[in-house]
C-alpha cells in the first residue's frame, strides 16, 4: 500500500471537475467519507444539479475557497491497494 496527501486547495480543484462519486473512486474512498472530508476542511462543494448545468453549458460560478478557519490538517490521505 502507499499512500500520498492531496492538499486542501487540489480537493477544491478536483470536487469542481467531476462528480464526488467518480472522485471518490478514484482516491479508494466512499462518497460520504469524501464529503466529509470537505466539510472539515470547509471545501464548499456544487449543489444539487450543478453538473446537469454544467452539460447543458450553463455552470453557476464557482464560490472561492475560503480560507480555513481552524487548526484543520489541509490534506487527506489515499490509499492505494
Amino acid at each position: 500500500m502507499t499512500y500520498f496527501s492531496l492538499e486542501r486547495q487540489s480537493l477544491y480543484e478536483l470536487v469542481w471537475s467531476k462528480p464526488t462519486k467518480f472522485i471518490a473512486t478514484d482516491l479508494n474512498m466512499n462518497e460520504s467519507q469524501l464529503i466529509t472530508r470537505c466539510v472539515e476542511l470547509q471545501i464548499p462543494r456544487p449543489l444539487s444539479g450543478y453538473w446537469r448545468a454544467v452539460a447543458k453549458g450553463n455552470p453557476p460560478s464557482i464560490p472561492p475557497l475560503p480560507p480555513l478557519k481552524t487548526d484543520i490538517k489541509g490534506s487527506i490521505k489515499r490509499q492505494d491497494d
